[in-house]
C-alpha cells in the first residue's frame, strides 16, 4: 500500500493499515469545518492518492478522480478524470479505499460521470451536514 493523503491545511502523510480510517475521517470533518480566519493556508479540498491516481472531495461535493498515468504518457484503460457529487461519506471512503488498494475494478463500479454532466451547483454539500 503505497497512498498518500493532503489536508484543507496543506499537510499531508503517509496512509497505512492503521491510520487509513481515521484519516479518511479526518479529511471528511474538515471539509465541514469553517476554517479560522487568521489560518493563513486553506484549501477548500482534500484529497487520497497513489502514485497513478488522485481522488478529491470539495467542500463543494464535487468528487473528482484524475489519472496520472495518462497526463505522463503511460497507457491506461481508465479515463483522465472522471466526476461524482454530492455522494455520503462511506461511498466517498469506498472510492478512496479503491485508490489505496490500487482497486481498478472497485474504482470502475461507481457512477462517475464527466463533468458537464453533473447536476448544477446547489450549494456546499459538506458543510450541509
Amino acid at each position: 500500500m503505497s497512498a498518500s493523503y493532503r489536508t484543507r491545511y496543506g499537510k499531508s502523510g503517509k496512509i497505512t493499515s492503521k491510520n487509513r480510517v481515521e484519516v479518511m475521517r479526518r479529511l471528511t470533518d474538515e471539509l465541514r469545518k469553517e476554517i479560522p480566519e487568521q489560518q493563513v493556508y486553506e484549501q477548500t479540498h482534500v484529497s487520497i492518492s497513489n502514485e497513478q491516481w488522485t481522488v478529491t472531495a470539495q467542500v463543494s461535493g464535487l468528487i473528482s478522480f484524475d489519472n496520472a498515468d495518462n497526463a505522463e504518457g503511460e497507457d491506461s484503460t481508465l479515463p483522465d478524470s472522471m466526476h461524482l457529487s454530492d455522494i455520503p461519506d462511506q461511498v466517498l471512503f469506498d472510492i478512496w479505499s479503491a485508490v489505496i488498494e490500487n482497486n481498478k475494478e472497485k474504482l470502475l463500479s461507481f457512477e462517475w460521470r464527466k463533468l458537464k454532466d453533473l447536476p448544477p451547483y446547489r450549494g456546499d454539500y459538506y458543510k450541509k451536514g
